[in-house]
């Protein structure tokens, strides 16, 4: 998948009329593309679609920012009875995404892989490794399952990147940065195994600069940016700093924002808003404890695609950088767009040039 979207880019850089690509919608592609062919098994080709509309990544986005209105509305259930706009419209962002999860289940019972006793080569999908662990699954049981894959693989490494590259197109701040990032890169391109692209292991165990600039991302621009939970029982929290103690009821609701607890500098210090991957050091994603750090959630629920989403991050932006250079479009401002994910409300356009 990333190989098929730097060709993508390459020939979008030569047609005239994409001069600024929306990297952001393609990166939403990309990460789709690479989800799907993992854990179902199936080759959505949404990149190739570019710059067509892609109707389950828009209804998507709609969906999660009208999910967010929606919790603003004391009275949402009534717009749902009498078909309010915000109601009817998520009902059909609903429509969307089931009929397109339904159509990768399809795909996928239609698939060629076969079972692990047949072949010393067989190959698995996630989603087929859940059939033969539980045959009872009903279609309903995989479509959800299916869609918190989705969920769970799309928009996170999406926005961790495309804020990356939004951070990166900053020269007045981060100028140097980026051309750390182009050393290490070049450096690395151009060892004695400049022949082949690095492999699994160099991804994960280097580029400890490029790693540590994707960490002060996700630190000043986490993509979930709210962490909630809610207490199944009584519960005293105790603020030592402030010598109060505050009681949880069961069933009361507690939220804590990982977008301001990023930007604290009680937590990083006063240089918190620079962008600063020297911060941390040797050991990358794992400097951080998760609590100060809880950009992939805390246990016992942490992330279990944690390192798999940095390996993914490092590699997309390792062959995009070792391509391309990039200014963004000065004339679209960037905004964020609310909700469960960190979201540009207009995208991120930017203007490729490839690398001599």
């Amino acid at each position: 998948s990333t190989q098929g979207t730097i060709t993508k880019l390459k020939t979008l850089c030569h047609e005239p009329q994409q001069q600024f690509i929306d990297i952001n919608d393609l990166l939403g592609r990309f990460t789709l593309d690479t989800f799907a062919n993992i854990a179902f098994g199936v080759d959505l080709k949404c990149v190739d679609m570019y710059p067509q509309s892609h109707a389950f990544g828009e209804a998507f986005d709609d969906l999660v920012y009208r999910l967010d209105q929606r919790t603003m509305n004391v009275f949402w259930k009534l717009g749902r009875v009498f078909g309010s706009e915000n109601e009817r419209a998520i009902a059909q962002d609903h429509r969307i995404i089931t009929d397109f999860v339904y159509d990768i289940l399809d795909r996928q019972k239609q698939s060629h892989f076969c079972d692990a006793d047949d072949s010393v080569n067989a190959k698995y999908d996630l989603l087929t490794l859940y059939q033969k662990h539980n045959a009872d699954l009903s279609r309903e049981d995989l479509k959800d399952i299916a869609l918190n894959f989705i969920i769970a693989g799309r928009d996170t490494t999406r926005m961790l990147l495309s804020w990356f590259i939004y951070e990166l197109c900053d020269e007045a701040k981060n100028a140097a940065v980026k051309q750390k990032i182009y050393d290490e890169i070049d450096a690395y391109a151009n060892s004695n195994n400049s022949s082949k692209p690095p492999s699994y292991r160099d991804f994960v165990t280097g580029f400890r600069y490029l790693e540590g600039a994707l960490c002060e991302t996700l630190r000043l621009w986490p993509s979930v940016p709210i962490v909630g939970r809610v207490a199944t029982k009584d519960i005293q929290v105790r603020d030592v700093a402030n010598e109060k103690t505050y009681v949880l009821r069961k069933g009361d609701a507690c939220f804590a924002s990982c977008y301001a607890m990023g930007r604290n500098p009680k937590l990083w210090g006063d240089d918190v808003m620079q962008f600063k991957p020297e911060r941390w050091g040797e050991k990358g994603l794992y400097t951080f404890d998760q609590y100060q750090f809880p950009a992939f959630n805390i246990n016992p629920r942490l992330c279990l695609g944690k390192q798999f989403a940095m390996t993914e991050a490092k590699v997309f932006a390792y062959h995009f950088l070792k391509t391309f250079t990039f200014e963004r479009m000065p004339e679209k401002a960037v905004t964020i767009k609310t909700g469960a994910i960190l979201n540009m409300s207009s995208g991120l356009f930017v203007k490729l040039k490839p690398r001599e």
